[in-house]
């Protein structure tokens, strides 16, 4: 390559460099109490809350996060779908190591990317006590799309009981959760379906045969409440984030009027689609447009 083009492109790369704006974040990870619903259960989270605080950027920023963990006990965090140096990952014993009880670290990645993401612990079954959070990120250049107001939603599954003590119970192999929540195997129905011999053959492999999900969850959270409101009003425009930060979860998102058109998934703008359900499985993020009816109210039923 020619020297002055080599130093043209080195001089434009370090002027990005020094517009980046910096954009800090002080997140604490600590215990908390939950009460939910009615019944008094140790959680964990990140600045008193869960979720987590929504984390917004620009594309272009510099993000520097400071993780302090004031719990007795190791933590990490994991920026889910963030394109950043594999050392800022935040996955213990794989890329970075655990964050002691007491210790603190900062995070400092640029921001390559627009959309909707997500940070959680990764650390034992952390995330299931309330350790997850979202990632807003604005593009460089404004969308043609006018909307009139923008909100985000983060979906959670949540157990009263201590998440360790579930995966003993499912270790165990006990039909413990089936029987709570009413899909135990009946091996009349198995019988009369000629359905016996696979029975005993999940039988044998410590499997249920009949239930989809394993365990028999409390509640199921949205921005950690079972339901949620967002104001807006007749005819306006709403920008919906929504992210699956359940621990084993699969969501049905249904809209009682009309319906949604689906501009974004896992951070990525796509062809809009318009429907009125989908599928939303673990972990992946979508953003929607909803026109508000002209009565002012709408329901989206996950």
């Amino acid at each position: 390559m020619n020297p002055v083009i080599t130093t043209i492109f080195l001089y434009l790369i370090l002027i990005n460099i020094c517009n980046a704006k910096v954009v800090s974040y002080d997140l604490t990870i600590d215990y908390k109490t939950v009460n939910l619903p009615g019944i008094e259960s140790q959680g964990m989270s990140v600045n008193g809350m869960i979720p987590a605080p929504t984390l917004y950027f620009q594309e272009g920023d510099s993000a520097q996060i400071s993780v302090t963990n004031a719990m007795d006990v190791a933590t990490s965090v994991h920026w889910h779908g963030i394109l950043l140096p594999n050392h800022q990952d935040g996955v213990p014993y794989v890329n970075h190591p655990p964050l002691q009880a007491g210790d603190s670290h900062l995070f400092k990645f640029d921001i390559r990317q627009a959309g909707t993401y997500w940070y959680h612990s990764h650390t034992g079954l952390q995330e299931q006590r309330g350790v997850y959070g979202a990632i807003v990120i604005a593009p460089k250049k404004e969308s043609k799309i006018l909307v009139n107001r923008e909100a985000t939603v983060v979906l959670s599954d949540w157990v009263n009981e201590n998440p360790n003590e579930v995966l003993r119970t499912l270790k165990s192999g006990s039909d413990y959760y089936s029987v709570k929540k009413g899909s135990k195997q009946n091996l009349l129905s198995a019988i009369q379906q000629d359905g016996l011999a696979y029975s005993f053959k999940q039988a044998l492999q410590r499997m249920p045969s009949m239930d989809i999900s394993d365990i028999a969850y409390d509640m199921f959270l949205a921005n950690g409440q079972p339901e949620t409101s967002i104001s807006t009003k007749p005819g306006e425009l709403l920008k919906l984030r929504l992210i699956n930060a359940s621990t084993a979860t699969y969501y049905t998102l249904q809209l009682a009027q009309g319906d949604m058109e689906i501009i974004a998934a896992d951070g990525i703008n796509v062809e809009p689609l318009n429907i009125n359900s989908f599928l939303m499985a673990i972990a992946e993020t979508y953003t929607l447009l909803i026109k508000v009816p002209k009565q002012g109210l709408f329901e989206l039923r996950a």
